[in-house]
């Protein structure tokens, strides 16, 4: 399973558009955690799973949410 998504291989993970993915990625307050690869956008899985529980990067989470995030993916296995 691969670590890095782009825009739409995110989109299906979260469940949502592409469009509203774009739209987490400015939103000014919150917004989801991602990288660029050159000019593409490039999504961390454990950044989507830690801000859709937390609103948070996954970095900035504490070990116990960490330790949920971490059950949850190998509870889907």
């Amino acid at each position: 399973m691969r670590v890095w998504l782009n825009v739409k291989e995110a989109s299906a993970y979260i469940s949502t558009s592409t469009r509203s993915l774009r739209r987490y990625v400015n939103d000014p307050i919150e917004p989801i955690p991602h990288s660029y690869l050159g000019n593409q956008l490039r999504f961390h899985r454990s950044d989507l799973d830690s801000w859709l529980w937390f609103k948070k990067p996954y970095n900035k989470l504490t070990k116990s949410q960490k330790e949920m995030i971490i059950e949850r993916i190998n509870y889907s296995r």
